[in-house]
């Protein structure tokens, strides 16, 4: 359902975001904020889950700054590698 796509910061840094929108007019909007472990799989289907229902979601890669592509999943080197 979404997409990935770039956003450009005030300061000019570029960064990847996922953007989750509906089918129909949005009925809002919702930033949806990534854990640990970036935007992975489960953030993705987060986001695609409020367009289903209507809303625009986007979930901005908030590492991009640090290591641009973050995307863990919860396994103990995951959860390690998130928290450094």
């Amino acid at each position: 359902m979404g997409e990935n796509i770039r956003l450009t910061a005030g300061d000019g840094h570029e960064f990847d975001a996922w953007r989750a929108a509906p089918s129909g007019t949005p009925k809002g909007g919702i930033v949806v904020i990534q854990e640990i472990f970036g935007v992975n799989q489960h953030i993705r289907e987060v986001a695609d889950s409020y367009a289903a229902d209507g809303y625009m979601a986007i979930a901005p890669a908030v590492f991009d700054r640090q290591k641009p592509g973050v995307e863990l999943g919860y396994d103990a080197d995951s959860i390690t590698a998130g928290r450094r």
